[in-house]
């Protein structure tokens, strides 16, 4: 990555953090919601828990915009064999490359090397998301992270997004013993646990990606 292009990135990747810090703050304000309404302890309605149902998914909202401006800002840059896992913008199947003719290429004249893969990843991301943490740390090698750097936090992330799979997908139900649906307690220290660790994320891999961008 040239110096300059590799400053740009960097920036524009800090300012998509605190975005994501901002969108945290969303989820925080429903946990303080919650507490002045029916407080700290107890059990509580259905209807009061949901109010921290949205707030796991503003959680999960949160981490994966910042996945998404953090590969839009670096996989350009990626190696050969990263790029070849992207299809060229304009291909009709966008989960999986294809072969093109130098033809194809006619369509997207006056454009430069560097446009049209910038282009052709950003309309991947898209069409993407991040439901485990395999394929977040499968995000990171591809942008030369040290997983092992930030793999701390990985058994909460993957807390948080099973969590937020089984509200969005099946209303936080799960079966008991007797084989019948009930919907599955939650407290606000459990999704305020999960939204420091996103914010330890976040600055364990800026912190590993201004190691490898900024060192010289």
């Amino acid at each position: 990555m040239k110096k300059k292009s590799r400053q740009k990135a960097i920036e524009l990747l800090k300012v998509h953090a605190i975005l994501a810090k901002d969108n945290l703050a969303r989820a925080y304000s429903l946990i303080h919601y919650y507490q002045f309404m029916f407080g700290k302890e107890g059990l509580k309605s259905l209807t009061a828990t949901d109010i921290l149902r949205a707030a796991v998914v503003f959680t999960h909202a949160s981490l994966e915009d910042f996945l998404r401006s953090l590969a839009e800002q670096f996989l350009p840059f990626a190696d050969k064999e990263t790029l070849n896992k992207i299809p060229l913008i304009g291909n009709t199947n966008i989960n999986r490359p294809e072969k093109f003719s130098l033809g194809k290429l006619a369509e997207y004249r006056g454009k430069t090397v560097d446009q049209v893969i910038k282009e052709s990843v950003a309309n991947h991301l898209e069409y993407s998301n991040y439901n485990n943490t395999t394929e977040i740390a499968q995000l990171l090698s591809s942008l030369s992270i040290d997983v092992s750097k930030v793999n701390s936090c990985f058994p909460a992330l993957d807390e948080l997004m099973k969590r937020r799979h089984q509200i969005v997908h099946r209303g936080d139900k799960i079966r008991n013993g007797k084989g019948k649906n009930r919907t599955e307690p939650i407290n606000p220290t459990t999704v305020d646990k999960w939204i420091c660790n996103i914010i330890k994320f976040v600055n364990s891999v800026l912190d590993e990606l201004l190691k490898i961008h900024c060192s010289d």
